[in-house]
């Protein structure tokens, strides 16, 4: 006797670039858009029509900052953080931090539409509280962090 799985389809709102661009939507907070045309989505935020939202995919370049013990434009996380003074649903930056211990004075307050992202993995890249009886980070909307160690 064969077993039979029972299956969930999701399916996603998508499109073509020209009817999205056309139709121009507000997507709801976390909703997932996807364009068929570039292969490319956007998430709402309930707010934002879609011809205002960026692509996930697409963080410019020169909004790009790199963290590292040496060969950084920052050598320090909260430096980097606070040297945004722009970011926003059109001007997304991501925060790429290379391997090593990072002793950061905090907290360290996160800011919308920026991901913190690790180079290394769980085991090279950590970061230390300087002060051990205040939160680390102070998240915030649209921030996101992934591949540290605490």
């Amino acid at each position: 006797m064969q077993e039979v799985l029972s299956m969930t389809t999701i399916l996603l709102r998508r499109d073509t670039s020209a009817n999205w661009v056309s139709i121009n939507p507000v997507l709801l907070s976390g909703e997932i858009g996807i364009d068929l045309t570039s292969d490319c989505i956007k998430i709402g935020d309930g707010v934002t029509a879609w011809n205002s939202l960026t692509y996930m995919d697409s963080t410019d370049p020169e909004n790009v900052i790199t963290v590292a013990e040496s060969g950084g434009q920052f050598v320090s996380i909260k430096d980097a953080l606070d040297s945004i003074t722009d970011n926003g649903p059109s001007k997304r930056y991501t925060i790429q931090v290379a391997p090593g211990i990072y002793t950061e004075d905090n907290p360290i307050q996160a800011k919308e539409y920026v991901n913190l992202s690790s180079i290394g993995d769980l085991q090279t890249t950590r970061i230390v509280a300087a002060n051990p009886n205040e939160d680390l980070i102070i998240m915030t909307n649209f921030f996101t962090l992934e591949g540290f160690t605490f």
